[in-house]
């Protein structure tokens, strides 16, 4: 096996370059409809690479994404609004045992009762 005649990176502002250009790339796919494309601009926002972290973004990108059936970005989407990261709060979700009423006796015990 031969040594590689290949060059360290020296220079970060080249990497940069190239990694700016294949970003505005993706988001221009992204923009276009790719929804694989969408998925991975929402994982770079979501991760914080090569661009500022930025949940809402995230959750917009993946939405793009799962609203066309990809599962890996409903996955990723879903992920988030259980963490609660760039997604609105919302009391009204299915589920949330305060929903009926606030003010009832039974969305404040409920989910709470233990077997008797």
């Amino acid at each position: 096996m031969g040594a590689s005649s290949a060059a360290p990176m020296e220079n970060s502002e080249i990497a940069g370059k190239a990694a700016g250009s294949h970003l505005a790339r993706l988001h221009q796919d992204a923009e276009q409809g790719s929804p694989l494309a969408q998925y991975l601009l929402g994982a770079f926002y979501q991760l914080g690479e090569a661009i500022p972290q930025d949940y809402a973004e995230a959750a917009n990108w993946y939405g793009r994404a799962a609203d066309q059936g990809l599962a890996v970005a409903q996955f990723a989407l879903g992920a988030m609004y259980a963490r609660g990261e760039g997604v609105p709060e919302d009391d009204q979700l299915i589920g949330n045992p305060r929903r009926s009423d606030p003010g009832s006796a039974e969305a404040d015990t409920r989910g709470s009762r233990t077997a008797r």
